[in-house]
């Protein structure tokens, strides 16, 4: 026994048939994050990320400017 459609559903599936795959999905384009923005953005959305360490990127400038890590403060 088939039953009316209710009229939001009706209306709803209407208005999709008049639609094209193409206009359902528009192509977007856009930049690829870079791996640092990666985990940044899921730092600020999640609160964490299983990427790498934010500090992970400045780990290099960080030792050039002799900045001392925690693990070796134990050992000065």
């Amino acid at each position: 026994m088939d039953e009316p459609a209710l009229p939001l559903f009706a209306a709803t599936d209407a208005q999709q048939a008049s639609f094209g795959p193409d206009e359902l999905d528009p192509d977007v384009s856009s930049r690829p994050l870079t791996e640092g923005r990666e985990v940044v953005e899921d730092d600020r959305t999640l609160q964490l990320s299983l990427r790498a360490q934010p500090i992970a990127f400045l780990r290099r400038d960080l030792t050039r400017r002799g900045i001392v890590r925690c693990g070796d403060l134990a050992h000065i």
